[in-house]
């Protein structure tokens, strides 16, 4: 399991931003979307729009529970 951080420019609600996350993380938001047909920056979006207004949790830590919520929904190959 890789743990190193990844930095990557990414589209969040059609703006650009740098985003850094694990290896790994990356890779499962990467086989996310393609299960889910939409593009990494879709997902990315989706993530950031469930975060409510005024909520500390960062889009990092969201993303972070986003992926532990959805091996826990569909377990198969992430």
């Amino acid at each position: 399991m890789s743990t190193h951080p990844v930095t990557k420019a990414v589209e969040v609600h059609g703006r650009r931003m740098p985003l850094e996350l694990d290896a790994d993380q990356w890779e499962q938001l990467a086989r996310i979307a393609k299960r889910e047909k939409m593009s990494l920056g879709d997902v990315l979006s989706a993530i950031d729009a469930r975060r409510a207004d005024g909520d500390t949790l960062s889009l990092p830590a969201a993303i972070r529970v986003f992926l532990i919520g959805y091996r826990r929904m569909v377990p198969q190959d992430l």
